[in-house]
């Protein structure tokens, strides 16, 4: 309630053009806007179609093992790729906790009708682990009270280099709890101060990530299934021990298989090792920073986190951001006149929104941006001739779930962390449903005309 009367003070004072001034573009509310309605009073876009990919079983994980492919109540970070014909989406899985251990990657394939602009997708049953579980399932305790570095998310992402197509994992694991976005990073190999280190949990702190190992694989299309073509390769040597923060170190535990017994990459024929050294096709637009800026705000607020960015017609580009220490709830958005330039510190923009948007341009010329309210139950669209003045926003879905309890889950959620890929005439996103389903949705370029 505190966001939303904000806002109305802002929008009826003038305060808000006054904020966002400085932004990269411009956003003009629609009539009958209103943060006090779940959906924002917003009119529904025509011609979106859902269909859900993965609606999950409850996993008690007899054993510390999942009882199948379809077990695990915690499904977040979609993904997907194309190749081939195929369009395969993947995601992380777990029993029930965000980054907990035993955390995998389950995918599902379909098969792309070129002639309807559709996706035939393979039954439920045909959903597969594209990358095991690194360790024993278990549920993640908040507080972090380990003896030993044991507690494995295994996640990554696949890359289409060339005609191949390779899944590039590593093994991460959740050490307790950090209050600088230096060191809240899927990548970071270092280690924290201690006082910005924390082993119990409060509000407000963020998870204390540690990139422990990475390994490649490559994987191909036989028939409708993708299979692994070649060994594992391990990209560096397992640690021994992690030094956590400057007075805490722990011991590492070896991983499960087939992490185990990974070949190291030197053992790989000589063009394997070439080959995923190569730039893969871009489904997904990474914005450039300077080191050590990503998370960099304009108003000193940094704590910026999630990304997306799009190509304006005159080829300029912008980035959109979300801010996680910006408790108001506001996207975040820096412009560049170049691909090979640094993004500047973001400007906080006048387009309400958290968490992971997504962002683009149809080919002729239409700027848009896929985001989520503070609660992450409505699922918006807005989008600009030009990108410059986003004068046009209407809703996707809006969902308030009851979400099953798990750590750092809401008990209320819907629709979050969008993925895109345009297709043609279509914009094909994936996401989340309250992180416990995965969802494809086909939105027509023709509604956005």
């Amino acid at each position: 309630m505190i966001f939303r009367n904000l806002f109305a003070a802002l929008l009826l004072g003038g305060g808000l053009s006054a904020f966002a001034a400085e932004a990269p573009f411009e956003w003009i509310p629609p009539r009958n806007f209103s943060l006090e309605k779940g959906d924002w009073g917003l009119e529904q876009l025509p011609g979106v179609r859902k269909t859900l990919l993965f609606s999950p079983l409850p996993s008690e994980a007899p054993g510390g093992r999942y009882e199948s492919p379809r077990h695990g109540l915690y499904n977040h970070t979609p993904a997907f790729i194309l190749k081939d014909g195929f369009c395969l989406v993947y995601w992380v899985n777990h029993m029930i906790d965000e980054n907990g251990p035993g955390t995998r990657v389950l995918a599902r394939i379909g098969r792309i009708d070129e002639q309807r602009g559709t996706i035939q997708w393979q039954p439920g049953e045909k959903i597969f682990e594209l990358i095991p579980p690194a360790g024993t399932v278990a549920p993640r305790p908040l507080d972090y009270t380990a003896s030993r570095i044991d507690g494995f998310a295994a996640t990554g992402h696949v890359s289409v280099i060339g005609d191949r197509l390779f899944v590039f994992s590593y093994i991460n694991s959740c050490l307790g709890w950090v209050d600088d976005m230096k060191f809240h990073n899927w990548n970071f190999r270092g280690t924290a101060p201690d006082r910005n280190y924390f082993r119990n949990y409060r509000k407000g702190l963020l998870d204390r990530y540690h990139r422990i190992s990475d390994y490649v694989q490559e994987w191909k299309f036989t028939g409708d299934a993708l299979a692994a073509v070649s060994p594992l390769y391990a990209l560096n040597a397992f640690p021994e021990e992690v030094k956590i923060s400057e007075s805490f170190t722990q011991q590492v535990a070896k991983p499960a298989e087939p992490y185990a017994s990974a070949l190291p990459l030197a053992q790989a024929p000589e063009e394997f090792r070439k080959v995923i050294r190569q730039p893969g096709e871009v489904f997904l637009r990474n914005p450039n920073y300077a080191p050590g800026t990503w998370h960099l705000a304009a108003n000193g607020i940094n704590g910026l986190a999630h990304f997306s960015e799009f190509e304006r017609p005159d080829g300029t580009l912008v980035v959109v951001r979300d801010n996680l220490k910006d408790r108001s709830c506001y996207y975040y958005a820096a412009e560049k006149a170049a691909a090979a330039e640094f993004y500047p510190a973001a400007e906080k923009t006048a387009l309400p929104g958290t968490s992971m948007p997504v962002a683009g341009t149809t080919a002729g010329g239409v700027c848009w941006i896929v985001g989520n309210n503070g609660p992450r139950t409505l699922m918006f669209i807005t989008w600009s001739k030009g990108g410059r003045k986003f004068d046009r926003t209407a809703k996707v879905e809006y969902l308030a779930r009851q979400v099953t309890p798990g750590g750092l889950k809401p008990a209320v959620s819907g629709p979050q962390y969008f993925k895109a890929v345009p297709w043609r005439d279509r914009i094909w996103i994936i996401c989340s449903i309250a992180r416990e389903e995965i969802a494809f949705l086909d939105i027509p370029v023709r509604s956005l005309e």
